[in-house]
């Protein structure tokens, strides 16, 4: 009798310790997801940040904070376009040859497309740049980049995250690009 009272103490004690334990993590959990915005923006709190859940599971956002600004600038200065993140140059153009191989799996952030009959076609290409990581190189490719892109009419066009444009200044700048690349390029006639 007195070891089957033991057990029951012992497993009653057991319960309530998970039980504690699952409170406190759920109670670390809303702590953590105070700290987050649903849309993935730092709160700002004068105690220590913690990951956001999306990272704490395991996942990464596929926009940092000023990408996600930007698409959101994006998405309210072109209401009628669609706009992608992250497209992959092999998605937009059809690279052949050596001299390409480097850049079939580079991207450009942001991709600004209208709809046509035959389907959503690009207009402008955007690329932030992060002046902190700026350098020969990477300026180098994002001329290679740019080069490719006007070569099949998108324009390519450079904001540093630490100046991005307002909503109305986005919309005049990629209007007129769209414009500029649109003169520049040779029309060809059906027959």
């Amino acid at each position: 009798m007195g070891l089957t009272i033991f057990f029951l103490l012992l497993i009653a004690a057991l319960v309530a310790a998970m039980l504690y334990r699952s409170k406190q993590l759920q109670k670390n959990r809303s702590q953590r997801e105070a700290v987050w915005f649903s849309d993935g923006v730092k709160a700002k709190v004068a105690h220590a940040v913690t990951k956001p859940p999306e990272l704490a599971r395991g996942r990464a956002f596929v926009l940092d904070e000023a990408e996600t600004r930007f698409y959101q600038k994006l998405l309210e200065a072109f209401p009628k376009m669609t706009v992608f993140a992250q497209v992959g140059l092999d998605r937009v153009l059809l690279l052949d040859g050596e001299g390409h191989a480097p850049f079939a799996a580079d991207a450009v952030d942001f991709l600004v497309c209208k709809p046509s009959e035959v389907g959503i076609v690009p207009s402008a290409a955007i690329d932030l740049e992060n002046p902190a990581r700026a350098s020969e190189k990477r300026q180098r490719n994002f001329e290679q980049k740019r080069r490719l892109l006007e070569s099949a009419g998108i324009p390519l066009l450079l904001y540093p995250t630490s100046a991005l444009p307002d909503v109305e200044a986005l919309r005049g700048e990629v209007a007129m690009a769209v414009v500029e690349r649109a003169r520049g390029m040779k029309v060809v006639k059906k027959r």
